[in-house]
């Protein structure tokens, strides 16, 4: 479930408002040994939660409370961000870094928000990841999804605020494994999508204590303007991409060669899936106001449809195909 955050005015913890008297008296259990109370009626808060208890002339009682105090009053949830902008051009090297990814790979990839306390200023920087692809029926790579590792080496004075990974040219949004992986992970996570269009699209969400809560971008991230190419070449060293088995067996995808130039982005860029490394490369410009772009035809609308077919409607599709194959053969 996604919260949203409100406006809601909370008084200071160190200056409580007044509260009126609970008509049933409450009480919170902190200690094993602590005495049973001699009030007829009354609450107990203990750590496996709410209890109703009477002291009846003919019994005492305590069960779990179907209801809390009524003069208890509502709370909402919220969240009253403080975070700082991720600076523009932060943001522009990292849309870059994952449109020479998908470029080159047909990948997603991540990276890390770290804040040095010390200087009171944010980095970015790429972790050692592994990146899933397929291939869809026409041999066109498409992204699976992205695995990474916190850095557990940083200073003292620097630690994560949060994550930027992409969903490539898919829309922006938190997926459910999203969600799942972010769960124990407070911070703010954001996802990048469209990454072919100029500006891409952005979506931004904080993790706090296992609530999510849905943020407007223009509150995390400075006035982006367009991508920039200026990212660390050694951030491409550090994408690992796995193929993913299909259901018949064959291994989908590739890996970079590990004699292939990490600064000539153009040239893992121009190779799509299954082209070896004879496929001529064409030029990136690493220009900051210009992006990598492939010359041929964006991906249409059947290849990922046939993203999202079932493994029994691909046995289907097969099938429909062995059969046509088999009437022109007579």
């Amino acid at each position: 479930m996604t919260a949203r955050a409100t406006t809601e005015r909370s008084h200071p913890i160190n200056t409580p408002p007044k509260t009126k008297k609970l008509l049933t008296p409450l009480y919170i259990k902190a200690d094993p040994e602590q005495p049973w109370p001699a009030d007829r009626t009354f609450y107990i808060l203990a750590g496996t939660g709410l209890y109703l208890c009477r002291n009846h002339e003919l019994f005492t009682s305590c069960v779990p409370a179907r209801s809390w105090p009524a003069e208890l009053a509502e709370q909402a949830t919220f969240l009253k961000t403080r975070y700082p902008k991720v600076p523009r051009r932060l943001m522009e090297s990292a849309v870059g870094f994952f449109d020479a990814v998908y470029e080159c790979h047909r990948a997603e990839a991540a990276v890390v928000i770290l804040w040095d306390g010390q200087r009171k200023s944010m980095r970015l920087e790429a972790p050692q990841q592994t990146s899933t692809v397929g291939r869809n029926w026409y041999g066109e790579a498409y992204p699976v999804d992205v695995h990474y590792e916190l850095p557990t080496d940083l200073p003292p004075d620097c630690h994560v605020l949060g994550d930027i990974h992409s969903h490539c040219d898919y829309a922006a949004y938190a997926s459910y494994v999203d969600k799942t992986d972010e769960t124990h992970r407070p911070g703010l996570h954001m996802v990048v999508g469209r990454i072919r269009q100029e500006p891409p699209e952005f979506h931004a969400e904080i993790v706090v204590d296992g609530t999510r809560f849905r943020v407007r971008t223009e509150l995390v991230i400075e006035d982006y303007r367009q991508r920039r190419m200026d990212f660390p070449s050694q951030w491409m060293d550090r994408v690992k991409v796995e193929a993913r088995q299909s259901s018949y067996g064959y291994s989908y995808g590739y890996s970079r060669n590990e004699d292939d130039d990490p600064e000539k982005v153009a040239d893992h860029g121009d190779r799509q899936a299954g082209e070896g490394a004879s496929g001529s490369p064409a030029p990136v410009s690493t220009d900051t106001g210009e992006a990598p772009r492939r010359a041929d035809a964006p991906l249409g609308e059947d290849t990922q449809r046939t993203h999202d077919l079932t493994e029994g409607e691909t046995s289907n599709r097969s099938e429909e195909g062995d059969g046509e194959r088999e009437n022109l053969s007579r």
